[in-house]
Parts: C-alpha cells; sequence; structure tokens
C-alpha cells in the first residue's frame, strides 16, 4: 500500500486545537461557584424528616393491625359462644325488639338459669348496654357491657331488659331499649 502523507501543516493544526480546548477547560475551572450557606431554612434535610415520617407510618400501621387482629379474635370468640349456645337443645330464643317494633337481637335462655343478650349492635362511644331482671315490677341490675353480648343469671325473673346507660351503669333503667319474658323452660324441648 501507498504511503498516506498527512497535508503539511496538519499536525500543527491539531496541537493548536488542543492547547486552545485545554486553555477553555482551565477557565471554566477557575469559574468559583460560592457554597450554598446552611439556613436555618435549610438545616433540616428531607431525610431525617422521611425517616421520622416512616416511623411513625409503621407503629401507626403496627397498632392498627394489632387492635384489628384483636377485635377479630374477640368475634370468633362471641361467634362461637353464640353457636355453642344455639346448639344446646334446652335454649329457648326470643326476639328483643323496642317500642317500634325494631330488631334490637336475641335474648337466648338455658334451663340452667343462664340468659345472654345477643344485640346487634355495640352501644354508643360513652355508653353502656345494662341488662335487668324484673321481679315483681322492680329492677335488678344483671350487668353491663360495651360489646353485642351481655351473659346473665334469669332465674326468679319475670322479665329481662336491656337499657342503654352511662359507661359507668345506673341503680334503675333510663334509658330501656327492649324487654322479654322469662320463659318457662319445663316446656322446652330436652329439658
Amino acid at each position: 500500500l501507498p504511503v498516506a502523507v498527512a497535508p503539511e501543516g496538519s499536525w500543527q493544526k491539531i496541537a493548536q486545537r488542543l492547547d486552545a480546548d485545554t486553555q477553555s477547560f482551565a477557565r471554566e475551572e477557575q469559574v468559583f461557584v460560592p457554597p450554598v450557606p446552611r439556613t436555618s431554612r435549610n438545616v433540616w434535610s428531607w431525610r431525617p424528616l422521611a425517616l421520622v415520617a416512616s416511623f411513625v407510618l409503621l407503629a401507626g400501621g403496627l397498632f392498627w393491625g394489632v387492635n384489628t387482629r384483636q377485635s377479630y379474635v374477640q368475634l370468633q370468640q362471641e361467634q362461637r359462644k353464640v353457636a355453642g349456645w344455639l346448639s344446646r337443645p334446652d335454649v329457648v330464643a326470643q326476639q328483643l325488639t323496642d317500642a317500634n317494633g325494631e330488631r334490637l337481637g336475641s335474648v337466648l335462655t338455658l334451663s340452667d338459669g343462664r340468659a345472654l343478650f345477643v344485640l346487634r349492635s355495640t352501644p354508643p362511644a360513652g355508653s353502656r348496654y345494662q341488662a335487668w331482671g324484673y321481679e315483681n315490677d322492680a329492677p335488678v341490675t344483671l350487668g353491663l357491657t360495651g360489646r353485642t353480648l351481655l351473659e346473665v343469671p334469669y332465674e326468679n325473673f319475670d322479665a329481662l331488659l336491656i337499657s342503654l346507660e352511662p359507661k359507668q351503669g345506673s341503680v334503675t333503667p333510663t334509658r330501656p331499649l327492649g324487654s322479654v319474658k322469662v320463659p318457662a323452660h319445663g316446656d322446652a324441648p330436652g329439658s
């Protein structure tokens, strides 16, 4: 192959361009950009705030999860209890309604003298359901609950009543919701 020779002055032009680029680059490096001063507005970077927010979200999620799990376990226990009562041959179930005929729930009674109030919803915040037994038209308190189930004794009573009361309960029913007559278990199947 023939030897190719660079045109005269080519190397000088390349050297001049490289020298010009180097000087231009050196001038650009000498441009001084002062650092941004740290003021009170930018002392806190986003990273610590993101870490705190993540921790708060994690703690809230954990609390919600534990609370939800406890509610679920308690609901399962209540369902098993109602199912156990309903499977008994001596159970008598009565609908519990208010003065307008709206269903509040049920009252289950067993021949062993126990009654179970099964209410449709929990009481409003700051209130409790209170069960009462009536003997000769006189109320006797049988217990309080903030849930939907309340097991009470019913022997020697003519009627059972549920009322809505303050959190600490009352000495007499202040807001009666509904009542049922106590059934005669001698006639119940399996007695």
